[in-house]
């Protein structure tokens, strides 16, 4: 896997994206809750939610339960999120995608 990947990231209390590349400690996914249906999930962390499609297959249907709409989605791989810092939405996004061998 190439440090100089990226994933799309969309803050969606904020509204904005940003580039998320591969950082060096990954999250430990069995500290948060997750429902991940083949290449996408919904991972519950704090008072967060990170919704990371890994896949263009089911990335729409995700999209559709993050935003309410079908407008302005990324291509996938891509994470979006609300109610948790940046920095550990890299973390978990990564960390999730890393393990199911996605990118």
């Amino acid at each position: 896997m190439s440090s100089e990947r990226y994933v799309w990231a969309v803050d969606l209390a904020g509204n904005t994206t940003t580039r998320m590349y591969r950082p060096d400690e990954l999250f430990n996914l069995r500290e948060a809750e997750s429902m991940a249906p083949g290449r996408c999930a919904t991972i519950r962390v704090d008072q967060g939610v990170v919704f990371v499609a890994g896949h263009s297959r089911c990335a729409p249907r995700l999209w559709r339960e993050a935003t309410g709409s079908d407008e302005n989605r990324p291509n996938a791989p891509w994470v979006a999120y609300r109610g948790i810092s940046k920095e550990k939405v890299s973390t978990i996004a990564w960390a999730w995608l890393a393990e199911k061998q996605l990118v």
